[in-house]
This record gives C-alpha cells, structure tokens and sequence, in this order.
C-alpha cells in the first residue's frame, strides 16, 4: 500500500528525489519492521483479506503517524474509518488531543476531519527534506 500510495498519490506533491527517497524506505524491511516497533497500528481488509488501509500511532506521545489507503479504495472511507479508530486508541489512553505531520497532498483531508494546521514545518526523512503540516484535534 505504500508504496502505491506514494506513488500514485504523492507524486504531483513531491520531486522525484524525495519520492525515491520515500520508496527506498520502503524496500528496506529493516527500517519498516523497525519502525513498528514502538506503536499501536490499525489495518482495513476486504473479505479476501487483502490490505486495504493502515494507519498508526505512538500511545505515549499521542502523535499519529502514518496512514495509507490502498489507492483503489481512496474515498471510499476507509481512511476516516482508521484514522477515527487510531483517534479512540489516542481518547482511551488519556490523550486530549491527536498530533500529526501531515503530507500537504492529505492536508484537506486532515482539515475536513476536524483538523487544525499549526503551521508549515520542514522535517528530514531517508535523506530528503519534506514539507509537512503540523495539525492536532483536540476533544
């Protein structure tokens, strides 16, 4: 699903470095497996069980990391169905509020959720700087 997603959805938002930069995480299993390692990650299959959707979140810091949907199944609402279930993880353990960086191809969908942007921030990932959003929703 990544990398689909990044390809086929992130590609108008982002050059063709920081895309490879993107798709060479995901070819290094270490680093993927690796950075499950720490967070609590919820999945959507069809009745076939094949992966529609993931998204994932740190329970200690309350920031949500990352969410991917199969680019088929965009719009069909099985993003708002993970990112309201990853949203109940975060209210269960205590949190007041859902941190985020998000991709500025998903910022309207973050912002048409309740979402509010703090601003613009500029982060390195795999060697490659990437402008992000920073947005939270409190409840």
């Amino acid at each position: 699903i990544y990398q689909r997603a990044i390809s086929r959805s992130c590609a108008p938002w982002y050059s063709s470095s920081q895309l490879a930069a993107c798709l060479g995480f995901a070819a290094d299993a270490g680093l993927w497996l690796d950075s499950f390692q720490q967070i609590h990650c919820l999945v959507a299959v069809n009745k076939q069980g094949n992966l529609l959707a993931f998204g994932d979140m740190h329970p200690g810091t309350g920031q949500i990391g990352r969410l991917y949907v199969e680019p088929d199944a965009q719009g069909s609402g099985l993003g708002t169905a993970v990112l309201k279930g990853l949203e109940e993880l975060l209210r269960n353990a205590g949190h007041r509020e859902a941190a985020l960086e998000s991709a500025l191809n998903a910022h309207q969908f973050y912002l048409n959720r309740g979402y509010s942007s703090l601003g613009i921030v500029t982060l390195p990932f795999n060697g490659e700087l990437f402008t992000q959003s920073r947005m939270v929703k409190q409840w």
